[in-house]
């Protein structure tokens, strides 16, 4: 009797074990899959994703539960619900937000509450407490301030400077070319683009390979990206937030446009002629002035309201100037390289006596740089935990009678070319408390030199 009671007591326990090993395993699965992914994005997780949290109570500082809390972007319209527990106590996860929201608090028995809260720079958490009042009393907007933070100084995380797409449109820089907008914060020095090689910025005495550049919160090789692509531009030149790092001088961290419910697009048009430009050199090549033509564009919205949005945007530059090099030189010019006019004329007749022609036929006068990027961006909104990004870019660059030095003459020149494309995949979740994002960025670049002319060997 005891064999048969024991047999069929294991008998009956099996089930249930199995099904408590396939619950706990069906729990952990996220979390595993999660804490795999989610390395890569820890330095840069708060560069794109908001975070609200806070307390519902009453009047009488007694938690409310179920409470529906719902938190509206100002910049995109989009709208986030959660509801409060037991405690009172909500969390809603808002990736590429932008920073500001209007909340909304209702619950039966109880007079709306509306707030309004914005983002401190250097930090993606937003605390909203809101009391609700049984009584039926109107309640105003609440706009809770920052105190004296402000986007030019010190935040939470670090020193620097957040610059809106707004503002680096009213400036004569290029919004494309990341790196030239370090130079808009105070304590940066910057090292001018040249015809073979990109602009670069130094902080705090460290040299350019010091720097980093990010797009979403994932690195970004190039930093050539469309003006009209760019959201936000915050420049970094000090930090002390353990989550971000790989970084010993300074750190450019943008983030792109995403489509919304409303169908928004812009045009750039920009063009710049040397002739308007102040300079004293007397010979053209040399003043250092560029004949610029930029086109840049983008259009964005939904394509099924309130669940898949879409955003595209391209640019398109064309610049030229003269090839500077001794053959263009004036007196002047001569003088103020330090090279005399005799010199040179022996110099020249040395070249032509070693059988070298002085200006071989075919090498272009001038020199042409010309380039162009595009970016795509798709936001599938799968529910109010689960958001999925694809992002995907491309660039090209053309260059011709590049790579000639002041001091040198044409038979230098070559010509360049360059490509890349890479493509971004994340997924942002919330399971209960924890909020898991998970990024990955693939990129490819290439770049080829050739010469117009190749010298003997000996």
């Amino acid at each position: 009797m005891i064999s048969e009671f024991s047999n069929e007591r294991v008998a009956t326990r099996r089930p249930a074990l199995r099904r408590l090993v396939r619950r706990a395993t069906l729990a952990l699965l996220p979390v595993a899959l999660g804490a795999a992914f989610a390395h890569p994005a820890l330095a840069q997780a708060g560069s794109t994703i908001d975070i609200i949290v806070g307390r519902v109570v009453a009047t009488d500082s007694l938690p409310v539960a179920g409470a529906r809390v719902e938190a509206v972007s100002v910049q995109t319209g989009l709208a986030r619900r959660a509801l409060t527990g037991r405690n009172g106590r909500y969390t809603i996860v808002f990736p590429d937000g932008g920073g500001v929201y209007r909340l909304t608090v209702l619950r039966i028995g109880y007079t709306p509450a509306r707030a309004g809260i914005r983002r401190r720079p250097g930090t993606d958490r937003l605390i909203a407490n809101l009391v609700l009042a049984r009584a039926p009393v109107t309640l105003g907007t609440i706009i809770v301030h920052p105190g004296a933070d402000s986007s030019s100084t010190r935040g939470l995380s670090g020193t620097g400077r957040t610059l809106s797409s707004a503002q680096v449109n009213r400036l004569p820089v290029n919004p494309g070319d990341l790196a030239s907008m370090a130079g808009l914060a105070p304590g940066v020095v910057m090292t001018a683009a040249t015809d073979s090689t990109s602009t670069s910025f130094s902080v705090a005495g460290q040299p350019p390979s010091q720097n980093t550049i990010t797009v979403d919160g994932l690195a970004e090789g190039t930093g050539q990206i469309p003006r009209d692509a760019i959201r936000t531009t915050r420049v970094i030149t000090n930090t002390y937030d353990v989550a971000k790092g790989k970084f010993l001088g300074g750190q450019i961290a943008a983030t792109t446009r995403r489509g919304t419910n409303r169908f928004t697009g812009s045009m750039t048009l920009t063009a710049r002629d040397p002739s308007l430009a102040a300079t004293s050199a007397v010979s053209p090549a040399f003043s250092g002035a560029q004949r610029t033509r930029q086109i840049s564009g983008g259009l964005g919205g939904p394509i099924i309201r309130n669940r898949l949005y879409g955003f595209g945007a391209f640019q398109m530059d064309l610049r030229s100037q003269p090839v500077a090099s001794l053959l263009s030189a004036d007196p002047t010019t001569l003088g103020r390289l330090g090279v005399s006019a005799d010199s040179l004329a022996r110099f020249l007749g040395s070249v032509s006596a070693a059988g070298l022609p002085v200006s071989p036929p075919g090498f272009p006068g001038t020199r042409h740089m010309n380039g162009g990027s595009a970016l795509v961006r798709f936001d599938l909104q799968l529910n109010d935990a689960n958001d999925l990004v694809v992002r995907g870019d491309w660039h090209d660059r053309q260059q011709t009678g590049a790579r000639v030095e002041w001091h040198g003459l044409p038979q230098s020149e070559g010509q360049g070319s360059g490509r890349g494309a890479g493509v971004m995949v994340a997924l942002t979740s919330q399971m209960g408390s924890f909020v898991n994002d998970a990024r990955m960025y693939r990129a490819a670049d290439f770049f080829d030199q050739s010469g117009y002319w190749t010298l003997p060997r000996g």
